[in-house]
């Protein structure tokens, strides 16, 4: 996500998919446990699965809006902060810490 604003049609299309499956796949979970429907063991496994690959999905699409909030702007409206600072700070130190385990 170097460079967002290039890639708007992309990002929003993989945000709404992916959000939109993610949602789709956390149903059957989702009414098996507020005990609207009942699900044998099978069916059970099947729901867990369906919920697991359609939350990576999800994942997938919440980055693709992070992108998008991102290129609103364009390149000029890319500005770092002080909070933006402390964050690429931390995350080069934690990597480097990582790294030399």
């Amino acid at each position: 996500l170097d460079e967002p604003w290039r890639y708007r049609p992309q990002l929003r299309l993989a945000a709404i998919v992916g959000i939109g499956a993610s949602l789709l796949g956390a149903l059957p979970i989702a009414l098996a446990l507020g005990g609207a429907t009942v699900l044998n063991p099978f069916e059970e496994l099947g729901a867990a699965t369906l919920h697991g690959v359609t939350g990576l999905a999800g994942a997938v699409g919440v980055l693709a809006l992070i992108g998008l909030v991102l290129a609103r702007g364009g390149a000029d409206a890319v500005r770092r902060g002080p909070v933006a600072d402390a964050l690429a700070a931390l995350g080069r130190r934690s990597l480097s810490g990582y790294l030399a385990q």
